[in-house]
């Protein structure tokens, strides 16, 4: 009952189901739900608000709640771990700079990483399938935490201090978000399912961009004057801590938003559209945070699959290919709906040309920059060398476990499975040192009317064995569809 109370709240407000959480974390058997239910709501209050003296109150009470859950329960992981990310923002809101923050964040990342390892599934039977999608995704995002922490370079101390405090803040935000989504798992639909829960929002979308845009200078830095690139990067650092610390960011001398900081520059006209197109990238990307009941559906199918591949047992190799999964997942699930005027480099999509069609780099490129908002950028390298007497499209690595996504292309009317046949042993052949699972993504170019398929009929997993050997190999492919139509021309 305290579980679903808390469930319920971060979709609502309702005095009286909050009224009886308070009552339930007095009785011994519901008080570490309760405790944890108040101490999640806490963490949203803290979110919400840009009041640093209200911001701290509730991290404090979240603080407080999560301690009283491990204390009334023999092992709280989830509350242990809220508790660990509390401890460095309160750190980094009493402005601290405290030179133990590599030890704290190498604990944090191992904790993440144990936390996730217990929410996701390994070969056991599942007896609630109704909850994979939800721990699934939980477990996503802490893990997802644990990997942007880990590339966190705490030589420079003010600086590691401001992106851990924004790194653990954001993903405290789709972490509440994923532990919650479980109301959209409901056959009815859930209780106020097309309501996205309160912290997320326009915290994760301002901070998205400052953080996007801060990339985009990295990219261009030769283009421009070392002046207006230090000013534009000082006013980012300004907006972020005035958002982190919640001081009043209209109050604030800097911008306080990403376009505010675009509009004050002196930027050249081509050098302000291209920062704006990243920018408007950074928005499609931050919706798919509000994931389709159906993007997760599909995400949990193969999942499922994946768990008959001894390699992908193993709970860090898990953790990290879910991340790749994902992210790949829901590119696919954007390129079915966005329009080329929302989001640029997409109009190969939509060339129906026979003369002069799409090419395989249109898909590498659209699919590189579609990841490199993601916080799989670190850890992604495209035309990698040296990997099977061969170069690779797009290369993944983190902790020595390495995987690829190989990218194709076909003008023959092919099934999944076909498509493997097809081009899965170049696919495999990346992968004999290191393990049996990867990515095979084809740009189907086939004349399908303009239209394509349902989603989930778009990806599958394929066990494709060499001919050359005994291993046997787990290849995710999925189909992009092109020669495409707006329905309004089908």
């Amino acid at each position: 009952m305290a579980r679903i109370a808390g469930l319920v709240l971060t979709h609502v407000q309702d005095d009286e189901l909050l009224s009886m959480l308070e009552v339930l974390v007095s009785v011994p058997g519901a008080e570490d739900e309760a405790a944890f239910a108040l101490g999640q709501l806490a963490v949203a209050a803290a979110l919400e608000t840009h009041d640093r003296p209200a911001a701290l109150v509730a991290f404090h009470r979240a603080h407080d709640y999560m301690q009283q859950a491990i204390a009334a329960s023999e092992r709280r992981q989830d509350a242990a771990l809220y508790q660990t990310c509390l401890n460095v923002l309160l750190t980094f809101q009493e402005g601290r700079q405290d030179r133990h923050l590599g030890e704290m964040l190498v604990e944090l990342s191992k904790a993440a990483f144990e936390y996730a390892a217990c929410l996701l599934p390994s070969d056991r039977q599942i007896d609630h399938d109704s909850w994979l999608g939800a721990s699934l995704l939980e477990g996503l995002r802490w893990s997802a935490l644990a990997t942007r922490l880990a590339q966190l370079d705490v030589s420079l101390l003010k600086k590691a201090w401001l992106n851990a405090a924004r790194v653990i803040e954001e993903e405290l935000c789709k972490v509440f978000e994923a532990s919650r989504s479980i109301l959209l798992h409901t056959s009815s639909g859930g209780i106020e399912a097309l309501v996205r829960p309160r912290i997320v929002g326009s915290i994760q979308e301002n901070t998205n961009q400052l953080d996007v845009l801060d990339q985009w200078l990295e990219e261009n830095n030769d283009s421009l004057d070392t002046p207006i690139a230090m000013k534009i990067r000082a006013d980012i650092t300004s907006a972020m801590e005035a958002a982190l610390y919640r001081n009043p960011t209209r109050a604030a001398a800097a911008p306080a938003t990403a376009a505010e900081i675009l509009a004050k520059t002196s930027l050249p006209t081509e050098l302000v559209v291209s920062a704006t197109q990243a920018l408007e990238v950074a928005i499609s990307t931050l919706n798919l945070a509000v994931t389709d009941p159906f993007v997760v559906e599909v995400f949990e199918s193969i999942h499922k699959q994946l768990l008959n591949n001894s390699d992908y047992c193993h709970a860090d190799r898990q953790q990290f290919f879910i991340q790749i999964l994902y992210y790949t997942l829901s590119f696919v699930a954007s390129r079915e709906n966005q329009t080329p005027s929302a989001v640029t480099g997409i109009n190969y999509l939509f060339n129906r040309s026979t003369d002069h069609p799409p090419i395989e780099a249109d898909l590498h490129k659209d699919y590189f920059g579609f990841l490199q908002a993601t916080p799989l950028r670190e850890l992604t390298q495209r035309e990698a060398t040296g990997v099977a007497h061969g170069r690779v499209d797009v290369h993944f690595t983190r902790n020595a476990v390495k995987t690829v996504a190989e990218l194709k292309k076909t003008h023959d009317d092919l099934t999944l499975i076909e498509l493997v046949d097809k081009f899965g042993l170049q696919t495999t052949a990346y992968q004999r040192t290191n393990v049996t699972f990867c990515i095979l993504m084809v740009l189907d170019l086939v004349d399908r009317g303009g239209g394509s398929d349902h989603l989930r009929n778009l990806v599958t997993v394929h066990q494709k064995t060499p001919p050359s050997g005994k291993a046997g190999y787990s290849v995710v492919v999925l189909r992009v569809q092109g020669r495409k139509r707006p329905p309004s021309n089908l």
